[in-house]
């Protein structure tokens, strides 16, 4: 059918499971010359998490908001295709609006920090129950890891 699989490089590198351990990955080796083969929504959300701590987020902070710009992103694309879409004026007065990449991605104080908010994915077409949910920066250390191998850390 002409798809192609990716190789992953080496063992894939396992994030803590505590979400206040998370660190963004340091390069401590040269970097390979060898491409590294990922989706787009990887690439992004590694991308704009970098950009957010830039901007002085924490890393938790920076990858729960990148995350929730990269599903930004993602709805788009899924619009353009006609897919159907989750409502997005569900955000309600305490949501706040932090600005990455040009983009106003919404967020909310947690008991743990600054979290994007992200909106669930549509499994039956109804959205009518679904609320804005913080994205979680150790799921998205998870597909990072996931997403780039042993190469997260380059």
């Amino acid at each position: 059918d002409g798809a192609r699989k990716r190789k992953r490089s080496g063992a894939i590198a396992r994030p803590p499971c505590d979400e206040a351990a998370l660190q963004p990955p340091r390069c401590e080796a040269p970097l390979s010359e060898t491409p590294v083969l990922v989706n787009r929504s990887p690439a992004l959300t590694l991308w704009a998490a970098c950009v957010a701590q830039r901007l002085g987020h924490d890393w938790q902070a920076s990858l729960s908001l990148a995350t929730a710009l990269a599903a930004m992103f993602a709805r788009a694309k899924g619009r353009s295709l006609g897919l159907p879409q989750p409502a997005t004026n569900k955000f309600d007065a305490a949501t706040q609006s932090v600005d990455l990449l040009g983009e106003a991605v919404p967020a909310l104080y947690t008991s743990r920090g600054l979290r994007g908010l992200t909106l669930p994915r549509l499994a039956t077409g109804d959205d009518s129950d679904s609320a804005p949910e913080p994205a979680s920066p150790l799921q998205a250390q998870r597909s990072l890891s996931a997403a780039f191998g042993a190469r997260f850390g380059e």
